[in-house]
């Protein structure tokens, strides 16, 4: 989930990182400080998406790629 085939996006998310961003955090307990400090460093975030989903129509794997930008929302 981190080729880049969904780029671009609209809104300007970094989709490869922001996905990258949320696996490491979703495989602890509790977000790590430093990838919080990465996802908020951001120019743009997961709460920007506006689900146009022209991602998942590049994205050669099908992944929910605005599920995924909820999720990370709710998370990060």
């Amino acid at each position: 989930t981190y080729c880049g085939h969904c780029a671009p996006c609209p809104a300007r998310i970094d989709i490869a990182m922001v996905n990258k961003l949320y696996d490491l955090a979703s495989m602890h307990r509790e977000v790590p400080a430093a990838v919080r400090a990465h996802y908020r460093q951001l120019s743009a975030n997961a709460a920007d998406c506006t689900e146009c989903r022209g991602c998942e129509s590049r994205c050669p794997f099908h992944v929910p790629v605005v599920e995924r930008m909820k999720l990370a929302d709710n998370l990060l």
